[in-house]
């Protein structure tokens, strides 16, 4: 019982026989039953038995899917390379909060592991936001020089004077860059 709680698993008591109140564990005594005795249509407890299953079962197949990686990490120790990655990540944070009302909460080794999973997606968000910065700042200048070689070498006419097929493929490589010039500003400002 103390397992099956810490690690956020639904439990379905079936009763099939009689026991004394006192004989239940105080975990299992505060859950619904479902009855199968002598006295009880056996029919009644698989309807019932289905029914508490049968919404959950999608969700709980995710959660033991979850629970096994985030036993793998910890049994690790814990190592950053064992956390959700970014698409899987997306997928385990909605899972997470989808969580039928019918079922317990996810354990909390699973919660703290899709935790650590967000914090360590934020960091490298944050490593190649600025990687980018780093990079842009050293490739803009060289972009730049080469636009203006370019611009040199056909005589700063612009493209309507250029006769048919003359460097026309130069012109289109100096619009290119120009616009990959200013899409990287407009993603810098945001």
């Amino acid at each position: 019982m103390a397992l099956a709680s810490q690690f956020g698993k639904k439990i379905a008591p079936i009763v099939v026989e009689d026991v004394e109140g006192s004989a239940i564990p105080p975990m299992l005594s505060r859950l619904n039953y479902i009855f199968a005795t002598d006295r009880d249509r056996i029919e009644n407890a698989i309807d019932t038995l289905c029914a508490a299953l049968s919404g959950c079962a999608e969700w709980a197949r995710e959660h033991s899917h979850y629970l096994q990686l985030a036993l793998e990490w910890d049994r690790a120790g814990s190592p950053s390379r064992l956390l959700l990655q970014e698409d899987q990540l997306a997928h385990a944070v909605k899972w997470l909060a989808s969580r039928p009302e019918e079922m317990p909460p996810s354990s909390e080794i699973v919660q703290n592991f899709i935790a650590k999973s967000q914090i360590l997606s934020g960091f490298v968000k944050s490593y190649n936001r600025e990687k980018l910065k780093a990079i842009s700042g050293k490739l803009d200048p060289l972009l730049r020089a080469h636009i203006e070689a370019v611009r040199k070498s056909l005589n700063f006419f612009p493209p309507p004077h250029i006769a048919p097929g003359a460097g026309l493929n130069q012109w289109d490589e100096v619009a290119t860059l120009e616009n990959f010039i200013a899409d990287k500003s407009r993603l810098r400002t945001h």
